[in-house]
């Protein structure tokens, strides 16, 4: 494996990695876990609806357009 790391091989990368997972161990990696269902229940029927229409969360600005008056057409 160290012989396949020091060439110039197309593998070397791969195996030099693998080499310094045995020796000095895989690196720790951080985990952010979210509480998904409590992100859910914080949202509002608008933002649940924005978000099912298109694919992601709305923007301040967009959230903001949810609670302002609409105006009646006059005739």
């Amino acid at each position: 494996m160290i012989e396949l790391a020091a060439s110039k091989s197309p593998s070397a990368v791969a195996a030099a990695n693998e080499v310094c997972d045995r020796v000095e161990g895989r690196v720790a990696q951080a985990v952010q876990i979210s509480d998904f269902a409590a992100d859910l229940r914080t949202r509002s029927d608008e933002e649940l609806k924005f978000h099912l229409a298109n694919g992601r969360w709305p923007t301040d600005e967009e959230r903001a357009l949810f609670s302002a008056p609409v105006n009646a057409p006059t005739t």
